[in-house]
């Protein structure tokens, strides 16, 4: 697959997390490699049939994922480091203009006290470091996904996901120091909705026909008429900028997962993929989005015995603030 708009070579990011991107746009790796991310047990005929135009497009390049910037990388390599300093973000971003001139924007803004920062250093010691490493990625993040697909109502799924990040973040801190890769995996867990709407607006609109006429969560209707959801999408989209498999195994399982009772959560995957579901629930039911059948309030979302294994730290998120800070970041 080309390096669509690409300013950078991929060779020049060759980390051992982007190890697998390298591969893919240099052609050594085939669109079948990222099947590992898709369902594989009762497909009908029809279900193999969207597969087989997905794969399809994919092999022809029809079919691309957004190009991931150097800075993301580089951004994204320091979340994953829990020594990381502020210094190594001052760094990183100094060498972009426009993402300097955003964080200047966002120190000064209301939600940090509403005082002017004149330099990137000044900004980024009044945000903190918890605070830097929450939105260091988003500038250059969101440009990529919005200039992939701008046709979406891309303002209301990029408050939801920055949302869900950061909420799942949160919650994740409750139970075990996190690392990054949870607040990443929250920030990108509806990435397959842009493949979705982008490429196949038709299939995806039956999709939410049937949900409307069953009453059924999406991602349901998505598996019985594609034979796959915007989550194994997601999943692919993490696995092909070379994200880690924790980061993809937590996207592509957020909206099935399996948390045994005896699970040590800093260890389990399938942890943070439940964290990710009960925030993009709350999200929902605090006005980012249409809430799932079932999870109308908040109550409802904290009763449920899929979400269980969070229910005595939720009393500690504070949700209030973190839509505060999206609504900030927004604006």
């Amino acid at each position: 697959m080309e390096a669509q708009g690409a300013s950078e070579r991929p060779e020049e990011i060759n980390t051992k997390t982007q190890k697998f991107y390298v591969q893919w746009i240099k052609g050594d790796i085939k669109p079948e490699a990222l099947t590992v991310w898709l369902p594989n047990r009762n497909l009908t005929p029809e279900n193999l049939a969207f597969r087989s135009r997905l794969l399809s497009g994919m092999t022809t390049k029809h079919i691309q994922f957004p190009v991931a910037s150097a800075v993301f990388y580089q951004l994204q390599q320091l979340l994953s480091d829990v020594n990381a300093e502020l210094s190594s973000f001052c760094d990183i971003i100094k060498t972009d203009i426009s993402l300097t001139s955003r964080f200047l924007r966002m120190a000064s803004s209301s939600f940090y006290g509403g005082i002017n920062c004149e330099t990137l250093e000044e900004a980024l010691l009044r945000l903190g470091l918890g605070e830097v490493r929450r939105i260091a990625i988003l500038p250059t993040l969101r440009a990529t996904l919005e200039s992939f697909h701008p046709n979406t109502n891309f303002e209301l799924e990029w408050s939801r996901s920055l949302l869900v990040a950061r909420l799942t973040d949160q919650l994740c801190g409750l139970f075990f120091r996190t690392n990054g890769s949870e607040y990443l995996s929250g920030l990108l867990h509806d990435t397959g909705l842009l493949l979705m709407s982008k490429y196949f607006r038709e299939d995806y609109q039956r999709a939410l026909d049937c949900a409307a006429s069953k009453s059924i969560p999406d991602y349901e209707a998505e598996k019985e008429t594609l034979g796959l959801s915007h989550a194994n999408l997601s999943g692919m989209f993490c696995a092909y900028w070379g994200l880690g498999r924790r980061v993809c195994n937590a996207v592509t399982f957020h909206h099935e997962f399996y948390i045994p009772a005896d699970a040590e959560p800093s260890k389990s995957a399938m942890f943070v993929s439940g964290a990710i579901s009960l925030c993009d629930a709350v999200a929902r039911t605090a006005g980012f989005g249409k809430p799932n059948p079932g999870f109308e309030n908040f109550n409802a979302i904290a009763d449920h015995p899929l979400y269980a294994p969070y229910k005595s730290q939720l009393v500690n998120l504070d949700i209030e603030r973190e839509i505060r800070a999206v609504k900030s970041l927004i604006s």
